[in-house]
């Protein structure tokens, strides 16, 4: 009899363990995806961006349109100018969602690029591209260097 009891006793208490596990799995996850939802996806789905230099914070590089999925944040679109399509992507930081960082390609050339982005505000983007190019030095050999490149993203309101 009191075999019986300890066991049960036991699986009970077994059983409330497991079960406060998951529950505590379900909680964080949901309350991460909502997270995702009103700080990401509210704010930057389906919304459109114009890229500047930021030296030329002026001329339009090239627009894009954005679409969320979780911390990701996929874009594409067209250089101005240009016949060059551009994607990419970035991973924001799950714990901070103002960071994060990605890649970029461009469908018509091989340029390409690995981001940092910085959410400044609901209308702002701060992304540091570097890009690693080759041209020849003055032996005529060629020679791989990083040029440095940065991009403020705003919001197309129109």
């Amino acid at each position: 009899m009191a075999l019986i009891d300890i066991s049960s006793f036991l699986n009970s208490v077994l059983a409330g363990i497991i079960g406060n596990i998951i529950f505590a799995f379900l909680l964080i996850w949901g309350f991460q995806q909502f997270r995702y939802y009103y700080l990401l996806r509210l704010k930057f789905h389906n919304k459109t961006f114009d890229t500047y230099w930021k030296r030329f914070p002026n001329e339009i590089v090239q627009s894009v349109t954005c679409t969320v999925k979780g911390n990701v944040i996929k874009y594409k679109g067209d250089k101005t100018g240009n016949v060059d399509t551009v994607e990419g992507q970035f991973i924001m930081n799950p714990i901070n969602l103002k960071i994060g960082e990605g890649f970029h390609t461009n469908k018509n050339s091989d340029g390409f690029c690995f981001l940092k982005i910085i959410i400044k505000d609901d209308n702002t983007f701060f992304v540091e591209a570097p890009y690693t190019s080759v041209k020849e030095n003055e032996k005529k050999n060629k020679v791989g260097f990083r040029i440095y490149q940065a991009f403020i993203w705003r919001r197309n309101n129109n």
